[in-house]
C-alpha cells in the first residue's frame, strides 16, 4: 500500500512512495519498487480529504488555535481535537462537534 509514483505497463514494475506493510507490523517504507513479477493486482483507493484546504477553512474559525501537521496529514484544533485525512475526527466536546460539521461538508464536497 502507498503512493503510486511511477508504472511500466508493458512489465508492471511499479515504484511506490511511502509504501507501508499492510500485513505484518504496519512499517513505512519511503520507496519501494517493485518487480513486475510479483505484481498480482493494482487498486486505487480513493483519495483523502483535501487537508490543506481543510485547515484554511478552518483557520478561520479557530485562528490562533490550529495547526497542520502536513508530513502526518494532520490537523489538530485547540490541542484537543485531531483531523485527519481520511476524514476521521479524534475529540469530544463544541469544538470537536463543530469540526465534525466542517468536515462533513468538505467530504459532500470532494465527492461532488
Amino acid at each position: 500500500k502507498g503512493i503510486l509514483a511511477s508504472l511500466d505497463p508493458e512489465t508492471l514494475h511499479i515504484c511506490l512512495l511511502d509504501a507501508k506493510e499492510v500485513s505484518g507490523d504496519g512499517k513505512k517504507i519511503s520507496r519501494l519498487v517493485l518487480n513486475g513479477s510479483v505484481v498480482s493486482e493494482v487498486a486505487a483507493e480513493e483519495g483523502g480529504l483535501p487537508m490543506r484546504n481543510l485547515y484554511e477553512q478552518l483557520s478561520k474559525i479557530y485562528p490562533n488555535n490550529i495547526r497542520y501537521l502536513e508530513d502526518a496529514e494532520t490537523i489538530i484544533v485547540a490541542e484537543r481535537v485531531k483531523v485527519y485525512s481520511d476524514g476521521r475526527v479524534e475529540g469530544v466536546g463544541p469544538i470537536a462537534e463543530r469540526v465534525r460539521q466542517v468536515v462533513e461538508y468538505f467530504q459532500k464536497e470532494a465527492k461532488q
